[in-house]
């Protein structure tokens, strides 16, 4: 499948709602797409693993991914479920960390692949392009922070009918550390 086999401008439209993205960006976004690689993926297909390097981002057009991450026993744990439309894979990019989880596709699903050397192109180009990509970066990530920002909202003070014992408090702790975990090596710095 290549971006001409999809509809750029009712995928572009969906980034826009998704991510409350101003007008102007539509024909940036979809501009965007078309340069991009187009991936279809089989359902439990692996885009990428925890601790690996990260030399791409996702843009995921159709379907859903599971995010999962690797407990302090080593067991996996499911972190979220993605739906279209996302960007997801990015911090990789941004900060040059280690995958901080596991990808794979929940049933068949498109995503759009953005390389490493079109990604810090576009980031640091002038025109709409880069800013359209710009944009949608600080959207998602703050997405990413408002969720973390729950997540320990609901460990700190949680709601009367939350079961709070001492192994799930500890669960939180993990839980939250794991959300904020793509954040650590920007502020350790």
């Amino acid at each position: 499948m290549s971006a001409h086999d999809l509809d750029l401008q009712a995928i572009s439209e969906s980034f826009l709602r998704g991510y409350e993205l101003a007008p102007q960006d539509a024909a940036a976004i979809e501009e965007m797409l078309a340069l991009f690689e187009v991936r279809s993926l089989q359902d439990g297909e692996v885009l990428f693993r925890e601790h690996n390097a990260g030399d791409d981002a996702f843009l995921l057009i159709r379907g859903r991914v599971s995010v999962s991450k690797c407990d302090v026993r080593g067991d996996s744990t499911s972190v979220s479920t993605l739906e279209a439309p996302s960007l997801f894979g990015h911090m990789s990019l941004i900060d040059g960390s280690p995958r901080s989880a596991t990808c794979a596709a929940v049933g068949a699903c498109v995503v759009s692949v953005i390389e490493q050397s079109a990604f810090t192109s576009l980031v640091r180009a002038p025109g709409a392009r880069g800013a359209a990509l710009r944009r949608l970066l600080i959207a998602a990530m703050s997405e990413q922070l408002a969720g973390a920002n729950g997540r320990i909202r609901t460990i700190i003070d949680p709601p009367p009918d939350f079961p709070v014992d001492d192994e799930t408090t500890e669960h939180g702790i993990e839980e939250a550390n794991q959300a904020l975990e793509g954040w650590k090596g920007r502020s350790a710095r």
